[in-house]
Protein backbone atom coordinates (compact mmCIF):
# COMPACT_ATOMS: atom_id res chain seq x y z
CA UNK A 1 0.00 0.00 0.00
CA UNK A 2 2.86 2.20 0.21
CA UNK A 3 4.46 2.48 -2.99
CA UNK A 4 0.24 3.67 -3.92
CA UNK A 5 0.70 6.71 -1.53
CA UNK A 6 4.28 7.29 -3.22
CA UNK A 7 2.88 7.52 -6.67
CA UNK A 8 -0.13 9.32 -5.09
CA UNK A 9 2.36 11.84 -3.85
CA UNK A 10 4.40 12.25 -7.06
CA UNK A 11 1.08 12.65 -8.90
CA UNK A 12 -0.52 15.55 -6.74
CA UNK A 13 3.56 17.08 -6.89
CA UNK A 14 3.29 16.93 -11.10
CA UNK A 15 -0.01 18.86 -10.65
CA UNK A 16 1.17 21.51 -9.09
CA UNK A 17 3.96 22.09 -10.73
CA UNK A 18 1.63 22.27 -14.09
CA UNK A 19 -0.83 24.66 -12.34
CA UNK A 20 1.98 27.09 -10.66
CA UNK A 21 4.99 26.70 -13.17
CA UNK A 22 3.74 25.56 -16.85
CA UNK A 23 0.22 26.70 -17.30
CA UNK A 24 1.64 30.62 -16.65
CA UNK A 25 4.27 30.15 -19.03
CA UNK A 26 1.89 29.17 -21.52
CA UNK A 27 -0.53 31.43 -20.78
CA UNK A 28 1.82 34.37 -20.86
CA UNK A 29 3.37 33.22 -24.27
CA UNK A 30 0.11 32.89 -25.80
CA UNK A 31 -0.52 36.59 -25.00
CA UNK A 32 2.69 37.52 -26.41
CA UNK A 33 1.80 35.58 -29.77
CA UNK A 34 -1.35 37.34 -29.88
CA UNK A 35 -0.73 40.71 -29.23
CA UNK A 36 2.55 40.30 -31.81
CA UNK A 37 -0.77 39.24 -34.86
CA UNK A 38 -2.55 41.99 -34.16
CA UNK A 39 0.37 44.94 -34.55
CA UNK A 40 -0.29 47.13 -37.70
CA UNK A 41 0.44 50.35 -38.58
CA UNK A 42 -0.32 53.00 -36.41
CA UNK A 43 -0.11 51.31 -33.26
CA UNK A 44 1.50 52.84 -30.39
CA UNK A 45 3.80 50.58 -28.31
CA UNK A 46 6.59 50.48 -25.57
CA UNK A 47 9.68 48.38 -26.44
CA UNK A 48 11.60 46.49 -23.56
CA UNK A 49 14.00 48.89 -23.21
CA UNK A 50 10.88 51.56 -22.06
CA UNK A 51 11.13 53.87 -25.47
CA UNK A 52 7.42 54.56 -27.13
CA UNK A 53 7.11 54.54 -30.82
CA UNK A 54 4.50 54.11 -33.41
CA UNK A 55 4.69 50.74 -36.14
CA UNK A 56 5.40 52.31 -39.36
CA UNK A 57 6.08 49.50 -41.35
CA UNK A 58 5.90 45.63 -40.33
CA UNK A 59 8.42 42.91 -42.06
CA UNK A 60 8.37 39.15 -41.13
CA UNK A 61 10.58 39.55 -38.24
CA UNK A 62 11.32 43.43 -37.97
CA UNK A 63 9.78 46.48 -37.38
CA UNK A 64 10.08 49.55 -37.74
CA UNK A 65 9.50 52.23 -35.13
CA UNK A 66 8.44 56.09 -35.82
CA UNK A 67 10.09 57.77 -32.23
CA UNK A 68 9.34 61.40 -33.32
CA UNK A 69 8.17 63.22 -36.55
CA UNK A 70 10.97 62.27 -38.86
CA UNK A 71 13.09 59.80 -36.53
CA UNK A 72 12.78 55.77 -37.31
CA UNK A 73 14.29 53.04 -35.75
CA UNK A 74 14.17 49.57 -37.04
CA UNK A 75 13.92 46.39 -34.39
CA UNK A 76 12.86 42.96 -33.90
CA UNK A 77 9.50 41.98 -33.10
CA UNK A 78 10.06 40.31 -30.27
CA UNK A 79 11.75 44.25 -28.65
CA UNK A 80 7.98 45.03 -28.57
CA UNK A 81 7.07 44.65 -24.88
CA UNK A 82 3.17 45.90 -25.18
CA UNK A 83 1.05 47.79 -26.91
CA UNK A 84 -0.25 50.86 -25.39
CA UNK A 85 -3.06 52.15 -24.34
CA UNK A 86 -4.79 55.76 -23.38
CA UNK A 87 -4.24 54.81 -19.94
CA UNK A 88 -0.59 53.98 -20.67
CA UNK A 89 0.21 58.01 -22.19
CA UNK A 90 1.26 60.26 -19.82
CA UNK A 91 1.98 62.81 -22.97
CA UNK A 92 -0.42 63.53 -25.89
CA UNK A 93 1.44 64.08 -29.25
CA UNK A 94 0.49 65.42 -32.38
CA UNK A 95 2.09 66.41 -35.89
CA UNK A 96 1.32 69.96 -35.55
CA UNK A 97 3.28 69.32 -32.19
CA UNK A 98 5.95 68.47 -33.59
CA UNK A 99 9.40 70.20 -32.97
CA UNK A 100 11.17 71.86 -36.40
CA UNK A 101 14.48 70.10 -37.30
CA UNK A 102 17.39 70.67 -38.72
CA UNK A 103 16.20 69.56 -42.51
CA UNK A 104 13.79 72.24 -42.27
CA UNK A 105 16.08 75.32 -42.11
CA UNK A 106 17.78 76.15 -44.60
CA UNK A 107 21.71 75.10 -45.00
CA UNK A 108 24.40 77.74 -44.09
CA UNK A 109 27.30 77.52 -45.83
CA UNK A 110 29.57 81.06 -44.65
CA UNK A 111 30.79 80.22 -41.65
CA UNK A 112 27.88 81.55 -39.95
CA UNK A 113 25.52 80.21 -36.87
CA UNK A 114 22.28 78.98 -37.32
CA UNK A 115 19.35 80.61 -35.24
CA UNK A 116 16.08 79.88 -34.24
CA UNK A 117 12.88 81.12 -33.56
CA UNK A 118 13.83 81.91 -30.05
CA UNK A 119 16.99 83.58 -31.33
CA UNK A 120 19.36 81.17 -29.30
CA UNK A 121 21.66 79.13 -31.26
CA UNK A 122 20.85 75.38 -32.88
CA UNK A 123 24.16 74.98 -34.37
CA UNK A 124 27.40 75.60 -32.60
CA UNK A 125 30.08 76.84 -35.15
CA UNK A 126 32.95 77.50 -34.40
CA UNK A 127 33.93 81.32 -34.94
CA UNK A 128 37.19 83.13 -37.09
CA UNK A 129 39.90 83.23 -35.15
CA UNK A 130 40.10 86.17 -33.19
CA UNK A 131 42.12 89.61 -34.03
CA UNK A 132 45.57 89.19 -32.04
CA UNK A 133 45.20 93.38 -31.78
CA UNK A 134 41.76 92.48 -29.73
CA UNK A 135 42.44 91.86 -25.63
CA UNK A 136 40.95 88.85 -24.77
CA UNK A 137 39.68 87.98 -21.21
CA UNK A 138 40.84 84.75 -21.10
CA UNK A 139 42.73 82.93 -18.02
CA UNK A 140 46.36 81.29 -18.44
CA UNK A 141 46.55 77.59 -18.72
CA UNK A 142 49.08 77.16 -15.97
CA UNK A 143 50.99 79.44 -13.14
CA UNK A 144 54.13 79.54 -15.80
CA UNK A 145 51.47 81.09 -18.45
CA UNK A 146 50.96 83.91 -15.54
CA UNK A 147 54.17 84.84 -14.71
CA UNK A 148 55.02 85.27 -18.78
CA UNK A 149 51.98 87.12 -19.00
CA UNK A 150 52.72 89.32 -16.05
CA UNK A 151 56.24 90.20 -17.69
CA UNK A 152 54.61 91.35 -20.91
CA UNK A 153 52.45 93.96 -19.40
Amino acid sequence: MSSWSLLLWVGVFAVIIYFFMIRPGKKKSDEQRNMMNSLQPGTRVMLTSGIFGTIETMGEQQVVIELAPGTAITVVKQAIAKVLTEADEEFEYADEDAIETSKDKPALTDGTEQTGEDGQDDVIVESEAADPDTETAEAPASADDAAVDEAKK
